[in-house]
């Protein structure tokens, strides 16, 4: 059975560097479901190969550097995201492949680029562009490994103290910590490097977390810019400002005619299965078999008026829409978006996010459910139940049929009053079209693996 990620080393001599460099250079290689991601063209030998020679030891010090961002940081548009994520940023005299890793919580995403065919340098990657989508914990593992490996290489041939040395030691201390891991996951969620964040600044983002709860912290400093996230405050101001009474969304058993208990969460899944399995349950729960949802059946499955819907006059929020629970006694829904088709995409992924609300979470601790622009497993799921419930797949393909044209999605989101976004989204998941990432304020349902790499 092929391994969903793999690093092969294979030691060779070098005669010029420093000591541990020298002890760690490789040949190194990496795979993801048996596809090898760092496959490249030796122009010197003009042959193909597998693992190119490069430095064990800056490779298990970057993982080592950057071990909390890359483990929980979810994609960002900037380069100091990529710095901290893209192995292309290590240097050192080395040509690193164009792999990046981007964590959702859940899984790590790591996508693989060929390198351009410069004159004058020596070696090409030419594995075409990719995503594999490998869980949490193998990351961990397959990175523990190679460090460990890498850890062991210096104390059989260069005994004595090294960055890598300290900088994993930490590490392991801070793992193994629950009160330091809770701080530096966060740090990494707001695209901090450990120690980022002073403890002042900790202090206050505690009390707020204990106002609007744990995950709603966390997945605003996902969605965060610089650092800057919403304070409890300025949240329940928002909520008296724009918020819309809300008498309660659907749960498990309320809509009738029941067929089911409760959906098929596919909680080990991905986050477009695991929203496009719970929206299908709550289709063939209302009996709405492949027809549009209007807005009257959308607002009344959330006990909202359907005036809720209708084109705003201004936008509202930094870039997120939120339920608010128990807000002067009652519940509250905020929209972001101005256009009708935004609201309604909006609304279904609080729907989503309740539907797909961990059975054991008591709504007390968790008084915001929050609906960003980050690529978090939950934020990923939600579109994902947003797109299918209000276009479900099915009925999308069949109309298209085969026609996969900009004007034929155009004419089946007017059909299903959703943005164009969410077909091509739907499109791309269920792989009619090429993979692509949409703007994911309006629509998407996050990257699937690339055709023939499978979770």
């Amino acid at each position: 059975m092929q391994d969903s990620w793999e690093i092969d080393v294979d030691w060779q001599s070098l005669e010029d560097g420093e000591p541990e460099e020298a002890a760690c250079f490789a040949e190194i290689g990496m795979r993801a479901y048996g596809v090898p991601l760092t496959q490249g063209h030796d122009k010197l030998l003009n042959s193909l190969k597998q693992a190119p020679l490069l430095s064990g030891y800056h490779l298990a010090l970057w993982f080592a550097s950057n071990w909390w961002r890359l483990r929980w940081e979810p994609r960002r548009k900037s380069t100091a995201w990529a710095l901290a994520h893209s192995m292309a940023s290590i240097g050192e005299g080395y040509i690193w492949p164009d792999i990046d890793f981007a964590s959702d919580g859940r899984f790590v995403l790591l996508n693989a680029r060929p390198t351009m065919d410069r004159p004058g340098t020596p070696f090409r990657y030419i594995t075409p562009e990719t995503t594999s989508v490998i869980a949490a914990a193998k990351f961990e593992a397959v990175v523990d490994e190679f460090v460990a490996t890498v850890v062991q290489r210096l104390r059989d041939c260069c005994p004595g103290a090294t960055a890598l040395d300290a900088t994993w030691a930490a590490v392991g201390e801070e793992r193994a910590s629950n009160t330091v891991s809770a701080k530096r996951k966060l740090e990494a969620l707001l695209g901090l490097d450990p120690d980022d964040m002073d403890d002042g600044r900790y202090a206050e983002l505690q009390a707020d977390g204990e106002r609007i709860g744990v995950t709603a912290l966390q997945e605003l400093a996902a969605a965060s810019e610089h650092g800057a996230i919403p304070t409890a405050g300025e949240l329940q101001e928002m909520g008296r400002a724009s918020g819309h009474p809300c008498g309660g969304f659907v749960r498990f058993g309320q809509a009738a005619p029941v067929r089911a208990n409760e959906p098929p969460m596919a909680a080990s899944g991905q986050a477009w299965q695991a929203g496009g399995a719970t929206a299908r349950w709550l289709r063939d729960q209302q009996r709405l078999g492949a027809d549009p949802i209007t807005n009257r059946m959308l607002s009344e499955l959330c006990g909202l008026q359907p005036r809720v819907l209708q084109k705003a006059r201004t936008a509202t929020g930094p870039g997120l829409a939120f339920l608010a629970r128990g807000m002067a006694g009652k519940n509250c829904v905020v929209l972001r978006a101005k256009r009708e088709e935004g609201r309604r995409f909006e609304l279904a992924r609080l729907l989503g996010d309740e539907l797909m609300r961990e059975k054991d979470e008591p709504l007390k601790d968790e008084p915001f459910s929050l609906a960003t622009r980050s690529y978090t497993y939950r934020q990923k799921a939600q579109r994902a139940f947003a797109a299918e419930l209000l276009s479900p797949f099915q009925a999308v393909d069949g109309m298209l049929d085969g026609d996969y044209s900009e004007e034929a999605q155009q004419d089946v989101a007017a059909h299903f009053n959703v943005s164009a976004v969410a077909i091509r989204t739907q499109l791309a998941n269920h792989e009619r079209i090429d993979r692509f990432e949409p703007e994911w304020g309006a629509a998407g349902a996050g990257l699937r693996a690339a055709p023939g790499v499978r979770p």
